[in-house]
Order: structure tokens, then C-alpha cells, then sequence
């Protein structure tokens, strides 16, 4: 189970020491590969080096909160998901971030089953989202040469190497 979480990176992004510390022992036992960052700030110079699948961060912090820094992550990291964590009285900030294009948030105090199921959640639909991408994609590579007559072997080899030569 926690072997094919391995390759998912996730960055934890907290002003809270206990919080990030929490999140950090909760996921790494889940088999994630996990970073943490104390800030907006620190976690935008961390983008700048690393890749990551998903980003979990806190709504309010100092200088860049979880708001901003979804927009920037959102501009220049498109394929990263983004999954707040906000205290009660921010649910409207939240909502507004799921706008943005954050997958979802989670208000504080949170357990770790609620991360933890947002989380899988979120892979879940990203795979879908990959395997629909890919199908498509076969799908339309393969309506190319539909108007050729040739259904026998040789002839589909013949396609197929047209379709490779050509990208």
C-alpha cells in the first residue's frame, strides 16, 4: 500500500512548527515523499528547484498566505494540485481559493483521516484525469488513418510507423 506512494511528492507548507511537524509524520507514514516549508515565501524558492504533486498549505501566513501562493503556483505550476488547510472563520477564503483552483480544503482542527482520504482523493481523480488524457489521445491517433483503407497487420504496422515518424 504505502509502496506506490512513494513517487508522490507532496510539499507541506505551514507557519506552525506542530502542524507541519504533524502533517510531515502522518504522510511520511503513509509512504509519501514529503517536504515542508514555513512559509509562502520559503515554499515559492523550494518550486523554484523541486516538482511536486500536490502542495498542502495553510490559508493564513505571514507576507504570502495559502492565497497568493495558489495563484503563483497556479501560474507556474499548473500541474501541481493544491489543497488548503484553513482555520474556521476563513471558509469563505476557502471557497474563493477553490475557485482559484485549489482541489479542496480542509478546515482546522482536521483529523489525519480527513487529510489522508482528501489526499487519495486527489490522486484518485488525477489518475482518471491522466487515463481519459492518454485515451484520447490513442483514440485520435487512430482516427488519423481510418479514411486509408487497410485493416490487415502489415498494414497497421505501416500507420503506426507513419505515426511515429512524424512527431
Amino acid at each position: 500500500e504505502n509502496n506506490k506512494n512513494s513517487s508522490k511528492r507532496i510539499l507541506i507548507v505551514d507557519d506552525d512548527y506542530a502542524i507541519r511537524s504533524f502533517l510531515e509524520e502522518a504522510l511520511k507514514d503513509m509512504g509519501y515523499n514529503v517536504t515542508k516549508s514555513e512559509d509562502g515565501m520559503q515554499a515559492l524558492k523550494i518550486l523554484d528547484k523541486e516538482s511536486f504533486n500536490l502542495i498542502i498549505s495553510d490559508l493564513k501566513m505571514p507576507e504570502i498566505d495559502g492565497l497568493e501562493l495558489l495563484k503563483r503556483v497556479k501560474m507556474n505550476h499548473p500541474g501541481t494540485g493544491f489543497l488548503l488547510i484553513s482555520a474556521y472563520g476563513t471558509i469563505e477564503d476557502a471557497v474563493n481559493a477553490l475557485k482559484d483552483g485549489a482541489f479542496d480544503f480542509v478546515t482546522k482542527p482536521f483529523s489525519i483521516t480527513e487529510i489522508e482520504t482528501r489526499i487519495e482523493r486527489y490522486f484518485e481523480i488525477n489518475t482518471l484525469l491522466d487515463e481519459n488524457k492518454y485515451l484520447r489521445e490513442r483514440i485520435s491517433r487512430e482516427e488519423k488513418f481510418n479514411t486509408i483503407v487497410g485493416r490487415s497487420k502489415p498494414m497497421k504496422d505501416v500507420f503506426e510507423m507513419i505515426d511515429i515518424v512524424s512527431k
